[in-house]
């Protein structure tokens, strides 16, 4: 069977994005199960004020 050049380019270009869509949908489902999590929320908001306050020490001073 022959497919003409352009449609096997747009055919092509198509299931870049479908397969974009997927990764992105995939991400979505992520931050969805991570907002989900009302304990893990909870940590991410103290980890963001503990940086903000200044409460934190660079890898460099870990691996000291």
């Amino acid at each position: 069977m022959y497919v003409d050049v352009s449609i096997r380019k747009e055919l092509s270009e198509t299931r870049k994005r479908f397969e974009e869509a997927i990764a992105a949908f995939g991400s979505l489902q992520e931050t969805l199960e991570v907002l989900a999590d009302k304990k893990l929320v909870a940590g991410l908001r103290t980890s963001e004020r503990d940086y903000r306050s200044g409460r934190f020490h660079s890898i460099s001073e870990l691996t000291a």
